[in-house]
């Protein structure tokens, strides 16, 4: 094994001054300790599983509250009027007669061992509604504020400038046209010089 020289023993002595704590030793376990204090100090507050049950039946109920106020009943534009009276009541009447029992006669009281089936209610089949149709598809909107300019300008703007209105954006739908680039080639310098 070689011999420390002077150089060795002298990195191993600032070494040891270099990793000596000094004063500030222990300063990890007083913040540690600190910590562990203030939160033995504060309130605990704990979690409750039946803390979220309130909001998991509210926000549901809201949903529904919401869908039930803004889908509330739509009207068709439907026939209304006696007519709609009167084919209504036919319906109700030819109802009330399929639901009746046909008349016996007296063989069908002699056979009374016998019984027989009574007919079932028919269900009237709903009605067709025609659904409400706009008189003017799309529906008109307000003018945007760019539209009534143009819409002025249009109106009140001398012939000469709608002219050159026209002529501006023709030209700007006009297809570009780049010049070609011709490019010099460069001279060497003269011998000698840098």
């Amino acid at each position: 094994m070689l011999e420390k020289d002077d150089l060795d023993l002298l990195l191993d002595s600032a070494l040891r001054t270099y990793a000596d704590p000094g004063p500030d030793a222990g300063l990890d376990q007083r913040v540690l300790a600190r910590l562990s204090a203030e939160t033995a100090s504060a309130p605990r507050r704990r979690w409750l599983p039946w803390a979220w049950l309130p909001w998991a039946v509210a926000l549901p109920a809201a949903a529904c509250l919401l869908l039930f106020v803004f889908s509330g009943p739509k009207t068709a534009n439907s026939p209304s009027g006696p007519a709609k009276e009167t084919s209504r009541e036919s319906a109700a009447a030819t109802a009330r007669t399929e639901m009746l029992p046909p008349p016996r006669s007296e063989a069908d009281n002699t056979e009374s061992s016998v019984p027989k089936a009574r007919p079932r209610p028919v269900s009237l089949a709903a009605q067709s509604v025609s659904l409400p149709k706009l008189d003017v598809f799309p529906t008109p909107r307000p003018l945007t504020p760019a539209e009534r300019i143009l819409v002025d300008f249009a109106t009140h703007a001398p012939e000469s400038e709608r002219r050159s209105l026209i002529a501006a954006q023709e030209q700007a739908d006009a297809p570009l046209s780049i010049a070609a680039i011709e490019i010099q080639p460069l001279k060497p310098p003269d011998e000698g010089t840098n």
